[in-house]
Order: C-alpha cells, then structure tokens, then sequence
C-alpha cells in the first residue's frame, strides 16, 4: 500500500462514482484511524489520505460506509461458560441467576 499525502504530492482526489461503471464506492473506501483508504482506479491499487489534509472532509466521511454497531445475539465466552458449568453440575450461584435473568432462553 502505497502512503501517498494529497498535499505534498500535489494530488488533486476528485472521487466522481458516476463516470466509472463497476465502481462501487461502499467498497473503496474506508477509514482507519486517522486516515481514508481508497483503492483507486484502473490499477485498484490503495492509497492513504490523511484525514487532516482532506479538504471536503464531510463529503468524504458521507461517502465512507459506516460501521454497524453489533448487537450481541446471546451470552459473551465468559457467560457461556457459567451457565455450561452449573448447568452440568446442576449448581447455582448469584453470577449464574444474573446470567439466567438476562438470556432467559439459552
């Protein structure tokens, strides 16, 4: 990859997604940190752009695709190893009711 400063180099990034059929932009750019990384075309090689150094910084962050916060669907390791044990030994304790009382149908 490629670390290239937009000013330094005297890059001029216009990211028009309209003239380039097959484009996706969802899929070219991303942040990391304090950086975009875009994959430009025709070579798809990646660039890093410095997100200080970004002129239209909010039509850029517009065209990054956001990150889904997750939403866990049951218990993390840690709780499905409490509730495997009592429910193996058939014990109980007050981390193990706490458990129960927030996954009712594990």
């Amino acid at each position: 990859m490629k670390n290239q400063s937009a000013s330094t180099h005297g890059i001029h990034l216009h990211a028009n997604f309209r003239y380039f059929p097959g484009f996706h932009h969802e899929e070219s750019l991303r942040r990391k940190h304090n950086h975009i990384i875009a994959r430009v075309v025709p070579t798809g090689e990646e660039i890093s752009l410095s997100r200080e150094r970004i002129q239209n910084l909010d039509e850029v962050d517009y065209a990054v695709p956001q990150k889904v916060e997750r939403v866990p669907q049951g218990p993390t390791a840690r709780e499905r190893q409490v509730l495997a044990y009592h429910k193996k030994y058939k014990t109980t304790s007050p981390l193990y009711e706490s458990i129960r009382a927030k996954y009712p149908d594990w």
